[in-house]
């Protein structure tokens, strides 16, 4: 019986990565717009992960760029470059860049799954991700979250949070290091 579910649960888990990797979910660069454009981040106000603040867009204004890092708990690509976030987030924060993370799952059925929540919290300790972690609302369920078809899903928006590219799709530290210096070197 043990057998069976392990052989199962190993079924359903490859299924899962290739349905992952045909939806984007591997190192595409998604589309990115020659000029920054007002999109959610010019204006919203969301939780964060600990629950013990709120944050709106003000957030952008100290940084000459925010990397936003839509991620899941069941995404095995999203998981897999927080390291590499975290290692960036530390390394580029005196040059202008700050990391945020939006788990995009946890909030289902119109309320905070705290299941999702746990899990979220120990994929963010067992890599080390400290950066900042956000957690979606109903508007963001609504607006940012409906317009995205695969994890990770990158935003790179402004100082007063008009997104200049979007990346779907994860990348290991050398790659995004090169989006984030060609990024920043554009001003």
């Amino acid at each position: 019986m043990i057998r069976w579910i392990t052989g199962r649960l190993l079924c359903i888990s490859l299924l899962t990565l290739a349905v992952l990797g045909l939806t984007g979910c591997g190192s595409e660069e998604g589309a990115s717009g020659a000029e920054p454009h007002a999109g959610y981040f010019s204006d919203f106000e969301l939780e964060t992960y600990d629950r013990e603040d709120t944050v709106t867009e003000d957030i952008f204004a100290g940084y000459e760029l925010s990397m936003i890092n839509v991620w899941g708990t069941f995404c095995a690509p999203c998981v897999a470059e927080m390291p590499y976030l975290q290692e960036i987030s530390e390394e580029y924060a005196d040059k202008g860049l700050q990391v945020i993370g939006l788990c995009s799952d946890v909030f289902t059925g119109g309320a905070i799954d705290e299941e999702l929540m746990a899990d979220g919290q120990a994929i963010m300790e067992a890599t080390g991700a400290t950066y900042l972690q956000l957690i979606p609302d109903q508007a963001a369920v609504d607006g940012l979250l409906s317009e995205i078809y695969a994890v990770p899903t990158t935003y790179f928006v402004d100082s007063e949070g008009n997104t200049v590219k979007v990346v779907i799709g994860g990348k290991d530290k050398a790659g995004w290091e090169s989006v984030i210096d060609e990024l920043l070197s554009d001003g």
